[in-house]
């Protein structure tokens, strides 16, 4: 995806959680059962401003944990997000793509922070819509930039190898509605992947949209079609930590 796109992605989903009703806050989100839709808000929009805050420090200084803002809670974290998306966006539209800053896997240029936050903001876009019962999909593009970054940054970052029992289980994806096909296997202790098709100990076929809730464990794997050993793809999930 280019940098214009990721920036309307991010437009598009956070405008969609600035846009909640007040009456839906108090609402329970079943993908984060912890948080109501306030809080969900919340989470959301100290991630865009601790971001924010990273984005705009000098080359070379290191963020402080302290360096974001905490929301204020119940109907104030709908102005405040919106307040803190528009700041995001301009931080990101002014910062230099090449910038070195600050990332969770170390020093990185400031363009890692736009594709990590355009996909933080898609999937609890999504979370706050399947709460309320008006989920939409997502754009192929992204759906599929998506799966790249969770088996990019997310899954290795947190992956439980013991949880998952792992030993070089093999798990293949295959998107039916356009071009992805992954292959990812699960060592003792790492985890690798290649776009690619490949026979694995497991497959699981169907869109864009579910490969990539699948991956970020939106969704239970019976959604698609799988053939194999279908419990890996619930040990993935479990092991993820997502």
């Amino acid at each position: 995806m280019t940098r214009d796109e990721y920036l309307s992605a991010l437009r598009q989903d956070g405008g969609a959680m600035a846009a909640t009703s007040t009456s839906a806050l108090g609402t329970r989100v079943p993908a984060c059962p912890d948080w109501d839709v306030s809080e969900l808000i919340g989470h959301t929009g100290s991630v865009h401003r601790w971001v924010d805050y990273v984005l705009r420090l000098p080359e070379g200084e290191k963020p402080r944990r302290d360096g974001g803002a905490t929301a204020p809670g119940g109907q104030g974290n709908l102005a405040w997000f919106r307040e803190g998306l528009d700041s995001l966006i301009s931080a990101l539209e002014t910062t230099s793509p090449d910038k070195p800053v600050f990332t969770l896997t170390g020093v990185q240029p400031a363009s890692w922070w736009l594709r990590r936050i355009t996909h933080e903001t898609a999937i609890h876009r999504w979370d706050l819509q399947d709460a309320l019962g008006t989920a939409d999909g997502f754009g192929a593009d992204l759906a599929r930039d998506g799966i790249d970054e969770l088996l990019d940054v997310m899954a290795p970052r947190r992956f439980d190898y013991g949880k998952f029992g792992a030993s070089g289980q093999t798990i293949h994806l295959h998107a039916t509605d356009g071009e992805g096909e992954w292959f990812v296997t699960v060592g003792p202790d790492s985890l690798a992947w290649e776009h690619g098709h490949q026979k694995g100990d497991v497959a699981a076929r169907g869109p864009l949209r579910d490969l990539y809730l699948l991956v970020w464990s939106r969704i239970e794997p019976d959604k698609l079609d799988v053939v194999g050993d279908a419990s890996l793809l619930k040990r993935f999930q479990d092991a993820s930590n997502i």
